[in-house]
């Protein structure tokens, strides 16, 4: 982890270079299941998101 310091170094350099996590895919929270599923699998690349 880190300090509330780093955290906001981080966040400065995020912001500097637009860095955007990888997103592999989005369900909804009706798809919470086949989410765990899918991360279970480890078939994914990147994030897996719940949307409501």
């Amino acid at each position: 982890m880190g300090s509330d310091r780093d955290f906001l170094g981080m966040l400065a350099l995020v912001e500097e270079h637009q860095i955007h996590p990888v997103i592999d895919q989005v369900f909804s929270l009706n798809e919470t299941e086949k989410a765990f599923d899918r991360m279970k699998m480890g078939d994914q690349l990147g994030k897996i998101v719940l949307i409501p």
